[in-house]
């Protein structure tokens, strides 16, 4: 990944993620992104099929390794203010690996 983003999302473009979405998730984030004026420091990228299809939609924050599952439009504010701007993870998106 590159150095010159602080983060990356990677959503991931699996088909059952893109079904699961309520909208082009990728073009929306990159949206909010810019009402946040955020465009610059974090990149999106659409990433291969996680193969969690059943919680999709998935995107994992990098470099902190966070997965989040079952990700609609309405979530991508809290990731936004909450995992972005203040370093806290949105616990009741995160994948849980253990039960996942």
């Amino acid at each position: 990944m590159s150095n010159r983003y602080r983060k990356n999302l990677l959503v991931c473009n699996g088909s059952s993620c893109q079904q699961a979405s309520d909208a082009d998730l990728v073009a929306f984030i990159n949206f909010k992104l810019n009402e946040y004026n955020l465009e610059d420091g974090i990149k999106v990228v659409q990433s291969v099929c996680s193969n969690k299809c059943s919680i999709g939609p998935n995107i994992i924050v990098y470099p902190d390794n966070v997965e989040y599952s079952k990700v609609t439009k309405s979530d991508i504010d809290d990731i936004i203010i909450e995992h972005l701007l203040n370093e806290r993870i949105v616990e009741r998106l995160v994948f849980d690996k253990e039960n996942g």
